[in-house]
């Protein structure tokens, strides 16, 4: 009665985001633009990556869109899906033809040997993916420094990226970010979406300089998504570099930085403020929240990730418990862990703090916060 494809037509793909611009955004026109933006930049936005799911009468009432994204784990890269998109007109839920799309589209993505799917969810119908064998993963970790610095600078300056520094964002990207146990290799396409201006925009990005530098070349760079910093790194040897980035009064994210920024549990910015007093804060939603599935059956994959795990100190039980074939219990447990957690008074340090709650999928998959 409900028939799933691939979208064939232009029809049915106009059908697919008209469904997401009524399901999304704050306005039907704010997630017009959002999405047409994404369309026109992402090429792995295309026909083969839009699902429909039709009526009889030939309507489309669901749709998906997924992109494919490559991820290094332990320095190996793996070509992967992300569910981005998923949308069912009101009067046809609660039938349980969201599972019949999903199931649809995960068969799709093993179809074409991609290794892992992704899903950065949050509404309480994400829940769902548990059914489907989706493990839960860190969605914020949000550090406040409790006695912020304060600095005061005239040697360095900040001005707005722009697609002209994207070799050098890559670059200490990759410096950064590729020494973590997973990270998103981001080719061009993607850092012009992180640096689109106009209505709607949503990340905010900074590069810095060092005026006591022979060189003109950025030092630094940040990125902002609705006033929380997300993204941080340098080619700098001055171990301070990230505190004037964050805290200094030419810093154009001092005051967001006060309230605090969201990094990977490994990254630099956390190993060069140990000895500082501080508060963190962990949210995992109730329903769902940032959640992913091993698609691939080659024994690859799980290589990697037991490689990366064993490098970080987890148990064998902790691995199996990643690796291996849960049952829907222990699926509902990982997945399903709703709950919030703010500790304050601890010191920045990596031995301990590293394993956040113990959770090896939280720790390895930490720096994985966008695709």
């Amino acid at each position: 009665m409900y028939d799933v494809s691939i979208a064939k037509e232009e029809k049915e793909v106009h059908e697919a985001y008209e469904l997401f611009y009524r399901s999304f955004g704050k306005t039907y026109y704010d997630a017009k633009d959002a999405f047409d933006l994404s369309k026109s930049i992402d090429p792995t936005l295309k026909t083969k990556n839009v699902f429909v799911m039709k009526n009889e009468y030939g309507t489309v009432i669901g749709a998906a869109r997924t992109v494919e994204r490559d991820i290094n784990i332990s320095g190996e890269s793996f070509h992967i899906g992300g569910i981005a998109t998923t949308a069912l007109h009101p009067k046809y839920r609660g039938e349980g033809l969201f599972t019949k799309l999903t199931d649809f589209v995960l068969d799709n993505m093993a179809k074409r040997k991609l290794s892992l799917c992704l899903v950065f969810a949050r509404r309480n119908i994400d829940n769902i993916y548990v059914k489907h064998g989706f493990w839960g993963t860190p969605v914020e970790r949000n550090y406040v420094l409790l006695n912020p610095p304060e600095i005061i600078t005239k040697n360095y300056w900040f001005r707005r990226a722009t697609e002209s520094d994207i070799p050098l964002l890559e670059k200490m990207y990759r410096k950064v970010y590729g020494n973590l146990p997973v990270y998103l290799e981001r080719p061009e396409y993607l850092w012009r979406i992180k640096l689109q201006e106009g209505k709607g925009t949503r990340f905010y990005g900074y590069v810095l300089f060092d005026l006591n530098s022979s060189s003109e070349s950025p030092i630094g760079y940040l990125f902002t998504e609705h006033n929380k910093i997300i993204e941080l790194a340098a080619d700098s040897t001055d171990p301070s570099i990230y505190k004037t980035m964050l805290f200094s009064n030419i810093s154009p994210v001092s005051e967001f930085a006060k309230q605090g920024f969201s990094v990977p549990l490994t990254h630099p910015a956390i190993t060069e403020m140990q000895g500082e007093p501080y508060s963190i804060y962990t949210r995992h939603p109730t329903n769902g929240g940032n959640i992913l599935r091993i698609l691939d059956k080659d024994p690859k994959i799980k290589s990697m990730l037991r490689k990366s795990l064993q490098k970080w100190g987890f148990s064998e039980g902790e691995i199996r418990s990643v690796i291996g074939e849960p049952d829907h219990v222990q699926m509902k447990t990982a997945a399903l862990f709703g709950y919030e957690t703010k500790d304050t008074k601890k010191v920045f340090g990596i031995p301990e703090e590293s394993r956040l709650n113990k959770k090896p999928m939280d720790f390895i998959l930490s720096g994985l916060d966008d695709f």
